[in-house]
């Protein structure tokens, strides 16, 4: 457990582990580490933003796949949801449409919209 350099976090986070139960576990210093993080850092994640973790007596533990899946939780665009809802609706009135909107496949929309927001905060 532990140290992760040299690609082992990448072969850890692809499945392609010697062991998967134990390459799945990895310490605080080699997540933050990853994560390009303070282990401080790390440590208010967890108390305040609910990183899930593993604690056996005074040491800390992280799961790979548990960590993958809370950041994932956490992914964000730049508009919010019912914006861009609105939005799609509006397209597609008057077109017939009866597709429902993913904001997912709007990535145009998306790209658009970090480009303005950056024109805004340098402008």
């Amino acid at each position: 457990m532990g140290n992760y350099e040299n690609g082992n976090m990448d072969k850890a986070l692809t499945g392609k582990r010697k062991n998967p139960l134990v390459d799945d576990i990895i310490d605080k210093p080699s997540l933050a580490e990853y994560l390009n993080q303070t282990e401080d850092t790390i440590t208010v994640w967890q108390k305040e933003h609910g990183l899930p973790f593993i604690s056996i007596g005074r040491q800390t533990f992280f799961s790979i796949k548990s960590i993958y899946k809370w950041l994932m939780e956490r992914e964000q665009t730049l508009l919010p949801e019912k914006e861009l809802k609105k939005e799609a609706e509006g397209n597609h009135r008057g077109e017939g449409s009866s597709e429902k909107f993913d904001p997912s496949l709007d990535a145009n929309r998306l790209k658009r919209a970090e480009t303005s927001s950056k024109s805004a905060q340098t402008g």
